[in-house]
């Protein structure tokens, strides 16, 4: 099964003349697609998104991607392994405050190039194998990956952060 998605549309101007920070349409437009099909006894699903915005509010801009990965197959008749990954870009403007109580769309000129990107990675493998009818023992691995970095205007500090991991759980009853 394919699947697309296209999203398109337009924001409203401000309620006050006094409140419009631009003139151009204001906007938001994406599109998805996900693909999913059985592969013998097992299966794989793809997807992929980017969506892309001016903002409501000036410095409210972003583009964002996204990328997913799943796949499960059946090593025996006891023995299941699935595993996924998904990834994400989001790269936006920073709306930090308002400009002042009568222009509060707008930003003071001193943040105007604050703006923030961050990469995300997740990574999931398991592993589930049935012993007998009361007892079964999954295993599972993962890593997560996060990486922030803002620019001067937003506080100019970065980040990267990594989790690794595994977890065991046998159930019997």
């Amino acid at each position: 099964q394919t699947r697309y998605r296209v999203i398109a549309g337009t924001y409203s101007q401000p309620a006050y003349d006094s409140w419009r920070w631009r003139d151009d349409p204001m906007w938001l437009a994406g599109a998805e697609v996900s693909h999913s099909r059985a592969v013998g006894a097992g299966g794989v699903v793809l997807a992929a998104g980017h969506r892309r915005s001016t903002g409501y509010q000036e410095n409210d801009d972003f583009r964002r991607y996204n990328a997913y990965a799943r796949i499960q197959a059946p090593l025996s008749a006891r023995t299941t392994w699935s595993a996924l990954a998904s990834w994400s870009l989001d790269d936006h403007g920073t709306f930090l405050q308002w400009r002042s109580r009568t222009d509060p769309l707008r930003v003071p000129d001193s943040d105007a190039s604050a703006a923030t990107t961050s990469w995300k990675l997740a990574a999931h493998a398991t592993l589930n194998h049935l012993y007998s009818a009361h007892t079964s023992l999954q295993l599972k691995g993962f890593y997560f990956l996060t990486d922030v970095d803002n620019s001067r205007a937003a506080g100019g500090f970065s980040t990267i952060g990594h989790k690794i991991g595994a977890e065991t759980q046998v159930d019997h009853g």
